[in-house]
C-alpha cells in the first residue's frame, strides 16, 4: 500500500491509507514521537490489521499493509503482534527532531506520515503541534459514508509523544509515563489540533545546596561541642 502515499498530502495520505483499512474496522495505527534533550529523537509508525480478518482474506498482513522499507543501518521492521492483531513497527532514529521530514530516510510510511508533525525548540524547551482532518475533509466532498457502524472497538489510530524536561501544557487524552497519548477518532466531523509543551526539568541543585549548608552547619555545631566540653574536662 505504499503507492498510495506517493503525490499527496502527506497527512492525508497516512489517513486515507488507514481510512481504507479502517472500513473493516480492523486497523491499528500508532505513531510515536520521542524527543531527547539535545534535540535528537525517534519516530516510530505502528500498523497492523486483525488476524482473523486476514485468515478470511487469505492475505499476509504484508499484503495488506504494504511491505515496510527496512529501518536505518538495514534492520527489519519489529513484528507485532497484539490482542488477536499483527503488523509492523517501523523506527527511525532523528538526529534533529526540528528537521524530522529531512531525516527518516528510506521508511517511506513514517515518512510519509511526518511532515505535517512540528517538533519546535521555545527557549529552552519543547513545542509539539499538528492537525489532525476531518473525516469529511479526508473522505471528499459528497462522500456521505458512515464510519461510526464499521469501526470495530480494539481499532484505533493512536498518536504518542513524549517531550523532553517537565511538560508545561497538553490537550492529550491521557498521559502514559512519559508519553502524552491522543486517541484520533475515525468518525470526527471536525478538524482536531493537538499540542503540548515542556521546559527544563526543575533540578534538585538547590535541594542539594541546603543539605550542604546544614551539613556543614551540622559540623559546625559539632565541634563547638567538643570544643566546650574539652574546656570543662581540664
Amino acid at each position: 500500500m505504499t503507492h498510495v502515499f506517493r503525490g499527496r498530502s502527506r497527512w492525508t495520505a497516512l489517513l486515507l491509507a488507514a481510512f481504507a483499512l479502517a472500513l473493516t474496522g480492523c486497523i491499528r495505527v500508532q505513531l510515536t514521537f520521542t524527543v531527547h534533550d539535545d534535540g535528537s529523537g525517534t519516530v516510530g509508525m505502528l500498523m497492523a490489521v486483525d488476524e482473523a480478518l486476514l485468515s478470511l482474506t487469505g492475505e499476509s498482513a504484508e499484503d495488506v499493509l504494504g511491505a515496510a522499507a527496512a529501518q536505518p543501518g538495514g534492520a527489519p521492521p519489529e513484528v507485532y503482534e497484539a490482542d488477536g492483531f499483527v503488523g509492523q513497527l517501523v523506527t527511525v532514529p532523528v538526529p534533529d527532531m526540528t528537521r524530522i521530514d529531512e531525516f527518516l530516510g528510506d521508511a517511506e510510511a513514517v515518512t510519509d506520515s511526518a511532515e505535517e508533525f512540528r517538533f519546535t525548540r521555545e527557549g529552552d524547551g519543547w513545542r509539539f503541534t499538528t492537525t489532525v482532518p476531518s473525516g469529511e475533509e479526508l473522505m471528499g466532498e459528497g462522500d456521505d459514508l458512515d464510519l461510526t457502524g464499521l469501526l470495530g472497538e480494539d481499532a484505533f489510530f493512536r498518536i504518542r509523544v513524549a517531550l523532553p524536561g517537565e511538560v508545561t501544557e497538553h490537550d492529550a487524552d491521557r498521559i502514559e509515563g512519559d508519553l502524552l497519548v491522543w486517541e484520533i477518532d475515525w468518525t470526527s466531523t471536525e478538524p482536531r489540533t493537538l499540542s503540548a509543551a515542556s521546559r527544563p526539568a526543575s533540578g534538585g541543585g538547590n535541594d542539594m545546596g541546603l543539605v550542604a549548608v546544614l551539613v556543614g552547619v551540622a559540623a559546625v555545631a559539632l565541634v563547638v561541642v567538643f570544643a566546650a566540653r574539652s574546656r570543662r574536662s581540664r
